[in-house]
C-alpha cells in the first residue's frame, strides 16, 4: 500500500515528465514548420550548372513568387500536393523534402539541367490562324531564350491557315507551330494576339485608312476590324518541330513584322 505522500510524489514526477515531453514536442513542431520550404530552396539552388530562378519555379507551380518565397523562408510549408509536384520538378525525394534522413536525389535518376539565359514559359491551347476561337487551356511548359527583363511571355499553338501564304514564306505561321507572344505595345505591322469576348486570333495589325484591321496573310480569309479587339501580345518567336526531332526556332526580339504587307 502506498502512502499519501509517496503517491503524490509519483504523480508529481509523472506530471513533470509529461510536461517535459510536451515542451519537447512543441519545440520539435516549431522547428519542423518551414523545414519543407527551406529544403525546396536548397533543392532549387542545387540544380546544375546554375540554380533555377525562384520566379521560374513559381510559374511552373502556378503560384505567386511571393507565396513561394514565404515557403522558402520557412514562414509556411507548402501543401502536400505542391510537395509532390516540387519533388517531381526538381527531381528530389519526397521523403527528403519532408525531413527524412535520406539522400536528396536518387543517384540513378537524371538531374534536370537548368541553364542561365533561359526561362520557362507556359504554352496554352490552340490559337486560331483562321476564324477567332476560344481555347486557352494550359498544355505544356517550354524553355526559351531569355532576353532579360520581367516582361510576361507565353506560347500558343497555331491552328488554321490564315497566316500562311499561297506560296510558302519563311515567316508564315503553320498549323502546329508554337507562337511565342510578349506583353508589349503593338505597332502597325506587328503580328499580334488579339482577344474579344473570350475569343482570340493571331493576325497582322494593319492600318486601313483611319482605322485598324487584323489582317490575314492568306487571301482566302477576310480582314477583321480591330476596334472591338484587345491586343494582348506581340509575336516575338516562332518554334516549329520538323521531322527527326529537329526543332527550328526563329526569334523576333523587336516583334515580328511581316514584310509582305
Amino acid at each position: 500500500m502506498y502512502r499519501y505522500g509517496t503517491t503524490t510524489g509519483i504523480i508529481t514526477a509523472l506530471c513533470t515528465i509529461i510536461k517535459t515531453k510536451l515542451v519537447a514536442c512543441q519545440i520539435m513542431v516549431s522547428m519542423a514548420v518551414g523545414g519543407v520550404g527551406r529544403r525546396v530552396r536548397k533543392a532549387r539552388e542545387s540544380l546544375q550548372p546554375v540554380a533555377m530562378r525562384q520566379g521560374d519555379l513559381a510559374q511552373r507551380l502556378k503560384v505567386s513568387q511571393a507565396r513561394l518565397s514565404n515557403w522558402e523562408r520557412g514562414r509556411h510549408d507548402p501543401p502536400l500536393e505542391f510537395v509532390l509536384e516540387i519533388a517531381n520538378l526538381l527531381a528530389v525525394s519526397v521523403d527528403w523534402l519532408m525531413g527524412e534522413r535520406v539522400p536528396m536525389r536518387d543517384p540513378t535518376k537524371t538531374v534536370p539541367v537548368y541553364r542561365t539565359g533561359f526561362r520557362f514559359i507556359p504554352v496554352h491551347g490552340a490559337i486560331a490562324a483562321g476564324l477567332p476561337s476560344a481555347s486557352e487551356a494550359d498544355v505544356d511548359w517550354i524553355e526559351i531564350k531569355d532576353w532579360g527583363g520581367a516582361t510576361e511571355r507565353w506560347g500558343r499553338v497555331i491552328e488554321g491557315f490564315s497566316m500562311s501564304h499561297e506560296r510558302p514564306d519563311p515567316d508564315d505561321l503553320q498549323p502546329g507551330d508554337i507562337a511565342i507572344f510578349e506583353d508589349r505595345r503593338a505597332e502597325f505591322g506587328h503580328v499580334v494576339q488579339a482577344m474579344r469576348n473570350g475569343e482570340d486570333t493571331v493576325k497582322v495589325l494593319r492600318k486601313h485608312g483611319p482605322d485598324a484591321q487584323l489582317w490575314p496573310l492568306n487571301p482566302d480569309y477576310l480582314p477583321i476590324p480591330a476596334q472591338d479587339w484587345t491586343i494582348k501580345g506581340v509575336l516575338v518567336m516562332r518554334i516549329r518541330r520538323r521531322e527527326f526531332g529537329i526543332v527550328e526556332t526563329v526569334e523576333y526580339p523587336h516583334g515580328m513584322r511581316h514584310r509582305t504587307l
